[in-house]
């Protein structure tokens, strides 16, 4: 049992374990790489080859085949050879490598996109890879296609069962050098991306490689192509294994079994000679997370997860308690809710009424724990859903009888609080912001400093004749100012707030201050509107990534009663992590789709705010309108959130 003093340290233990998870999901018992070359062919691979197999092994601790395609009956030969590969490594708990190094390309006749040659000539042997590549599309370990040949693009295929990931040197209708001449071979910056990211990272996801090689500066005359058998590529990450014992060399493979994997549960209780501290607490968090075996596939604090469930239980039961003592009129949750949460309840408590762990089988142990974990998120998913509808008198009760001690909810109280806090009001002193960039009429953005940190102020322009307008602009700026303020989970998408300008040259109009993201290391930033209109093209993996968090954001907006009322592209934030200005034209690809912000807050407020009626029929405005909105609109709803956020993510 440890003293308090020392469960600061067990909370941000759990957080570490948890914050690893993500990490440790994508693990693999094996890892093994099968390298194809042509024993016969005019291209000269050899050094190339040698040294992948070098890093595969040495830098990633990989068990590493080489197979040399004959030139007699190639294709027997090959399929044989996959065959037994996947029969001795593919089982689920596994990864496997495919390279291939050499010629390849369509048939003059049309049978194939697919033909792989050992010379550059018509009489040259040949092997038809769309009628092998199945066999790994439909096996049941992960798979990662590495193909350096011309016309690789034609290898991408459907969806399949496992993840399966494909970095290609090219497209399908065209060349890729050989790197005897001016222009680098594929495998060549292949390997070198691949040493710089483990060396700075320590581990690498196909989708980071890939952007790795796509700038002109690597030298590459084709861009790399990366497709995936799942929705969006990146799931596959490649880091140094622990393990290298499988065996080695493909004549073992005709006697080969696959191993069978069990799911084997253990508990263990750690003894610490001095009660937590920092001096130690590195140490045990390495431990715990990237110093642990490989076939490790979760770690979790039991005591953590019973203690988490306790405070959620205390948290539920006290709402249900002044459910009942509150007048019909001032209910704390909804009737819906009420039966929920005493369902919930009722659940945990037949839980805490089974043996202790000392009398229970480990198997019988680690069910309690995961059954107690799976109502906690229970619980606390439906203890955030009711704050969103919680006025500010019952969550200040909440406060000030120190009922919540979980910080996520702590952290959402305050700013539901802060939404419903009708009095805020702007303060006389706005802020002095040191601007790097000229004021202009119009303009939306300005860059400046602010106490030596970089700032970025969006502005809010409002009619100053208008007593109603100017008004209306002062209270929304003061409401949001003070939201903005407050600090908010990563998943909310929001730039961090410092307070707001306001200026009368080229306005009048208010500014809301944010602190510029350390993690993006390039000033430059444009909206997510003008990505789409000047570099045209956007890659659908990263409309995919950028729309699930997107997507995810909003519902956080949502889980306190936050609607932002004017979701679209204009109002999406992007950064610039790398420089690939062309033509004077910034391309997609500078930008980070990965981390977007939400902007545009002038028009956000609380789900219980009033519906400004103005009559509005202009195209660009009303473009992501749900069409109750349009002209004279109807009172604003969290379904007209979802229609914009629907009708913006359909990027053309």
């Amino acid at each position: 049992m440890a003293d308090e003093s020392s469960q600061p340290y067990y909370d941000k233990l759990s957080d570490e374990l948890e914050q690893y998870q993500l990490r440790r999901a994508q693990r693999y018992t094996f890892v093994t790489v099968l390298i194809l070359y042509w024993k016969d062919t005019d291209l000269k691979l050899w050094d190339e080859l040698k040294e992948l197999e070098d890093l595969f092994r040495n830098t990633f601790n990989y068990n590493v085949e080489r197979y040399e395609i004959p030139s007699q009956r190639s294709q027997d030969q090959l399929e044989h050879i996959i065959d037994l590969f996947l029969i001795r490594y593919g089982t689920p708990d596994n990864l496997v490598i495919i390279y291939y190094g050499g010629h390849g390309g369509p048939t003059k006749n049309g049978s194939t996109e697919c033909e792989w040659a050992a010379f550059n000539h018509e009489l040259s042997p040949t092997l038809d890879w769309s009628t092998i590549q199945p066999q790994l599309l439909t096996a049941e370990c992960d798979v990662v296609i590495l193909l350096d040949c011309c016309h690789a693009g034609s290898a991408v295929r459907g969806k399949t069962r496992q993840y399966v990931e494909i970095l290609l040197a090219t497209d399908k209708d065209h060349l890729t050098p050989v790197g005897t001449g001016a222009w680098p071979s594929f495998t060549k910056i292949l390997i070198q991306k691949m040493r710089e990211i483990m060396d700075r990272e320590g581990e690498l996801n196909l989708r980071s490689l890939h952007a790795q090689m796509l700038p002109a500066d690597t030298g590459l005359r084709r861009q790399p192509i990366l497709a995936s058998g799942r929705a969006s590529a990146g799931n596959i990450s490649l880091r140094k294994s622990k393990n290298s014992s499988a065996p080695s060399g493909l004549d073992s493979l005709q006697t080969g079994q696959p191993s069978e994997s069990k799911d084997h549960l253990l508990m263990l209780e750690v003894y610490t000679h001095r009660p937590l501290e920092s001096t130690m607490f590195g140490a045990l968090v390495c431990w715990l997370t990237k110093d642990s075996p490989s076939s490790i596939a979760e770690i979790r604090l039991a005591k953590q997860t019973v203690s988490d469930t306790s405070r959620f239980q205390s948290i539920g039961a006290h709402l249900l308690q002044k459910d009942s003592e509150a007048d019909r009129g001032h209910l704390l949750v909804s009737s819906r809710g009420r039966t929920e949460l005493s369902h919930v309840l009722y659940q945990l408590e037949r839980l805490y009424k089974t043996p202790s762990p000392e009398d229970l089988t480990d198997r019988e142990a680690m069910k309690l724990v995961e059954l107690l974990r799976k109502e906690s998120l229970g619980i606390n998913t439906l203890i955030e859903d009711l704050l969103a509808s919680m006025e500010r008198s019952q969550l200040e009760t909440l406060v000030a009888q120190k009922v919540v001690d979980n910080a996520n909810l702590q952290t959402r109280i305050k700013m539901r609080l802060v939404l419903l806090n009708s009095n805020n009001t702007v303060p006389d002193e706005a802020l002095s912001v040191n601007f790097i960039d000229a004021a202009q009429k119009d303009q939306r953005f300005r860059v400046g400093l602010l106490d030596g940190h970089q700032v970025l102020v969006e502005y809010c322009y409002y009619d100053e004749i208008n007593g109603n307008d100017r008004e209306a602009t002062v209270k929304k700026v003061s409401r949001m100012s003070a939201l903005l303020l407050e600090p908010k989970p990563a998943p909310f998408r929001t730039l961090s707030g410092r307070g707001y300008t306001h200026e009368r040259l080229y306005g009048p109009r208010y500014g809301f201050v944010y602190q510029r993201p350390k993690k993006q290391p390039i000033g430059e930033f444009t909206t997510l509107s003008d990505v789409i209109e000047k570099a045209g093209y956007v890659p659908l993996e990263s409309r995919f990534r950028m729309g699930q968090v997107l997507c995810e954001a909003m519902l956080q907006f949502h889980s306190i009663g936050w609607y932002h009322k004017n979701i679209r592209s204009a109002n999406v934030l992007l950064f610039c992590v790398e420089d690939r200005r062309q033509g004077g034209v910034m391309p997609a690809q500078s930008f980070n789709f990965e981390e977007p912000f939400f902007i545009g807050f002038d028009c956000s407020r609380p789900a219980d705010a009033e519906t400004r009626q103005t009559v509005d029929f202009t195209f660009k405005d009303i473009l992501y309108r749900h069409p109750d909105r349009w002209g004279n609109p109807s009172r604003f709803k969290s379904h007209h959130d979802f229609y914009a956020f629907v009708s913006f993510s359909d990027m053309r």
